[in-house]
């Protein structure tokens, strides 16, 4: 777990990781309860848009990491890596496991796939705000 020095800051932490599982949990629950019928596919689009736009955000990063940033910066993309490549495919994959097969309110199976996805997306937007507080840290205290 990388941690920008000057501020302090996680880009992978503990609360990142436990906030997505209760917010995983709850959706998976709310979802159960069926109180959510027609908001379903249009999450699962955005939460597509979302996961496909972070992995465009780390690979042009990790490109421009490597022709003109400097190690500072590098630290930022390096240290939380992991946390948000992990929340960005894992919604990638149940948006589209939520988008291409039917859900109904009375499977258990149906209600881990929404929470899951829910658990991913929160972990990659946590990641990703992290992240981009670390790179807004490190621009602003460059030497």
């Amino acid at each position: 777990m990388n941690s920008c020095k000057k501020c302090n800051l996680k880009t992978c932490s503990w609360i990142a990781l436990v906030a997505s599982v209760i917010i995983g949990i709850i959706a998976g629950y709310v979802f159960s309860l069926g109180l959510f019928p027609h908001v379903l596919g249009v999450t699962a689009r955005i939460a597509l848009r979302l996961g496909v736009l972070t992995i465009s955000f780390v690979l042009a990063g990790i490109c421009l990491c490597g022709l003109i940033w400097t190690n500072q910066i590098r630290e930022c993309f390096s240290g939380g890596i992991g946390c948000l490549l992990a929340g960005a495919f894992g919604t990638v994959i149940f948006s589209l496991i939520i988008m291409s097969i039917p859900l109904s309110y009375a499977s258990t199976i149906s209600a881990i796939l929404v929470g899951l996805c829910s658990a991913c997306t929160t972990l990659m937007i946590i990641s990703l705000i992290n992240t981009i507080r670390c790179l807004v840290c490190e621009l602003r205290f460059r030497p």
